[in-house]
């Protein structure tokens, strides 16, 4: 069924053009359903989830890695591998890592202002084990760049952020930092990579 708008013009004139039927959604011709592309039985239900399952598939995301590293309230640097490290905005300059809250880092970071990313570059997955070692002297050995009463970076990464960290969020089991790039650098060179639990390098 079509209905149409008789009602006269505000000049009481009658109206030269007439608007277009409007279809009646009561006698809407239903659509077609929509049928999923996946199998239900390949959905589990976030009850039945297998950690190790849910680790697996999690892994299969291929990242970069990072080395966060900060100073402690002493001022001595600590550091650590991150791979989930990413950028949230250009405007402001934003970025985002997450800790897990049971690292003996999580209260020095959640005590920093301020913290320092390096992106690793493909030769240098021996500084990622290192720093993802419970090793008591992680930057033993290894290239800096410093710069005094700020956190370090890892000499020769294929880039360098300095962040003034402006809020931390509890997650789950993780603490989400949330950082403004204060200072920025990237340099040419093969990015470290990490997938399905290993460090790889890309092909391409």
């Amino acid at each position: 069924m079509y209905r149409r708008d008789a009602r006269p013009r505000a000049n009481g004139a009658r109206a030269q053009h007439r608007r277009k039927p409007e279809l009646l959604l009561s006698h809407a011709r239903p659509r077609a359903p929509v049928t999923a592309t996946t199998s239900a039985a390949a959905l589990v239900p976030p009850q039945n989830l297998d950690s190790l399952a849910l680790r697996a598939a999690f892994a299969s995301f291929a990242t970069g890695v990072t080395v966060i590293t900060t100073l402690d309230e002493h001022g001595a640097p600590v550091g650590l591998t991150a791979n989930s490290f990413g950028s949230v905005s250009l405007d402001p300059p934003l970025i985002q890592w997450s800790l897990r809250i049971n690292s003996g880092l999580h209260r020095t970071f959640i005590n920093a202002t301020h913290f320092a990313v390096s992106v690793l570059r493909a030769d240098q997955d021996h500084i990622a084990k290192q720093f993802a070692s419970r090793a008591p002297e992680r930057f033993q050995g290894v290239a800096l760049v410093e710069t005094p009463g700020e956190s370090p970076l890892i000499a020769n990464a294929i880039a360098h952020f300095h962040c003034k960290k402006i809020n931390d969020y509890r997650v789950g089991d993780h603490e989400l930092f949330i950082g403004e790039v204060l200072r920025a650098n990237h340099f040419t060179g093969e990015a470290l990579v990490f997938h399905e639990s290993k460090f790889k390098r890309v092909v391409g």
